[in-house]
């Protein structure tokens, strides 16, 4: 391989893994600030953070496999040159890179199921999320209709009103 072709490749995977690793200790960072204080509040960030660890980690595989080709793709010209009525070396040997089919199936296969598995994972944190703010939203109209009920009527309503705005329990319904 080139020089310049190995400098490129080895930048690639060392951007790669400062980023998996940059990823990876702000997952944790925020992972620990949300064990040690409010997870409520937390664990949404914690969710997303975790989601950049596997895109870095593909990202690392594909530099790598890059490389590996590109190196395969070099050696097979060299020989080449060396033999140049041999076969093996020739429309032949596009068959045998093994590196270019494995870069390939990664482009064909890993890359796709990846961002599919990623958006998944993110689309469930968006979906909890989402629960979980209906699940707190839902009380207060009915809260809101029972403040205002000002019937004689009703003083069942506002003895609940009162208990649960005082002990944090919600409406019932």
């Amino acid at each position: 391989m080139s020089d310049q072709g190995q400098q490129t490749y080895q930048r690639a995977i060392v951007g790669a893994l400062l980023g998996l690793g940059v990823q990876t200790l702000s997952a944790l960072v925020l992972l620990a600030v949300a064990f040690s204080g409010d997870p409520a509040a937390m664990l949404p960030a914690v969710w997303y953070a975790f989601a950049g660890i596997p895109v870095w980690l593909v990202l690392v595989l594909l530099y790598h496999q890059h490389r590996l080709e590109r190196e395969e793709a070099l050696e097979s010209e060299r020989l080449a040159r060396q033999a140049p009525e041999s076969r093996l070396f020739g429309e032949a040997g596009d068959a045998l890179s093994l590196s270019r089919r494995r870069l390939q199936k990664m482009y064909g296969l890993v890359l796709p199921l990846t961002g599919v598995l990623v958006g998944a994972y993110l689309m469930a944190g968006g979906l909890w999320r989402l629960g979980e703010a209906q699940a707190s939203l839902a009380p207060t109209p009915n809260r809101f209709t029972a403040s205002n009920a000002r019937s004689s009527a009703w003083p069942s309503v506002w003895a609940w009103r009162s208990w649960t705005s005082w002990s944090g329990a919600t409406w019932p319904g």
